[in-house]
């Protein structure tokens, strides 16, 4: 039923969609299966992010990651991360988003280890550049907010090129992130510009973990 659900999600059939992953949450409620039941709404709350319906995503990805803290789905807990830090964005409350982000990045490069096959390390790819992408736009949108200090956001921007990627990718230089707001390219030699500094000086720069994410995951998850 949660493949019926994604699938017609996929199509855009977004009622269908969140019937399934009701009736989803009330067999795992009756079975007593936390773990089911924070997957589950995880899936219902990316349902709602896809329709930009932020305000009912964010507590019912709140419920999911809770589920997930107890269960030690770090899976499931790096969507939530994700998930809740465009709902920050989105309001406008950017340090806990690029506190989510950097945890949720955090916890996809931990998946890293795990990759066998050439599918598992594009869908890996595809995870780290949507998280780099939001993670490089908060903090960009920040600094415009705040105080103009545009060097985390530059240095978020080299580090897309880090130890994951390289290794993945051969030590194929990455692209600079896509951005959506503006071209991505102009925004970040006027940052470049505005601190005058070289493109490459932040090449060695990695994102530091975030504070609260373990060494062992699979240990200490539940101190997150």
């Amino acid at each position: 039923m949660a493949i019926l659900a994604s699938i017609a999600s996929d199509r855009h059939q977004f009622d269908k969609a969140e019937t399934l992953y009701q009736q989803l949450l009330q067999l795992y409620e009756q079975a007593q299966d936390n773990l089911g039941k924070g997957k589950t709404s995880a899936g219902l709350a990316r349902l709602y992010l896809k329709q930009n319906h932020f305000s009912d995503a964010q507590p019912i990805y709140q419920q999911a990651f809770d589920l997930a803290r107890t269960e030690n789905d770090w899976e499931t807990l790096g969507h939530c991360y994700w998930g809740l830090g465009c709902c920050y964005q989105e309001a406008g409350e950017l340090e806990q988003a690029i506190a989510s982000f950097q945890k949720a990045l955090n916890l996809i490069e931990l998946r890293q280890q795990d990759l066998r096959t050439d599918e598992g390390k594009v869908t890996f790819l595809d995870s780290v550049k949507d998280v780099f992408d939001r993670l490089l736009i908060a903090h960009l949108d920040l600094a415009e907010k705040e105080n103009g200090d545009y060097q985390a956001a530059l240095g978020i921007a080299e580090s897309a090129r880090g130890r994951a990627l390289n290794d993945l990718m051969g030590g194929e230089k990455r692209r600079h992130p896509q951005l959506k707001k503006q071209d991505k390219v102009d925004r970040l030699d006027d940052l470049q510009s505005k601190m005058q500094v070289k493109p490459n000086s932040f090449s060695n720069m990695t994102v530091q973990a975030a504070p609260g994410i373990p060494s062992n995951l699979s240990n200490n998850i539940k101190s997150l």
